[in-house]
């Protein structure tokens, strides 16, 4: 994961290299069941994913308590590292 921060916004955004195989092994057939599949370009598109990414670096952000301008405001899913 990297933290992109702009001085001039008020919010950072949160680049994030997914693993196939961890998304699989959490969503299963069970949530995402046309996923089984599919390969990373496919599963960095998928809105479900984003959305249950975006919920968890939430999470994870309020247990932390991390400040507002800490907390990314969108999460961009990469397909590739770079």
């Amino acid at each position: 994961m990297q933290i992109y921060a702009d001085s001039t916004k008020e919010s950072c955004l949160a680049v994030i290299v997914p693993s196939a195989a961890r998304i699989k092994q959490d969503f299963g057939d069970s949530k995402f069941p046309e996923l089984k599949q599919a390969g990373l370009s496919t599963i960095a598109k998928h809105a479900g994913v984003l959305a249950a990414i975006e919920a968890e670096v939430a999470r994870i952000c309020k247990e932390r308590k991390m400040a507002r301008f800490e907390i990314p405001a969108k999460v961009l899913l990469a397909p590739e590292e770079w």
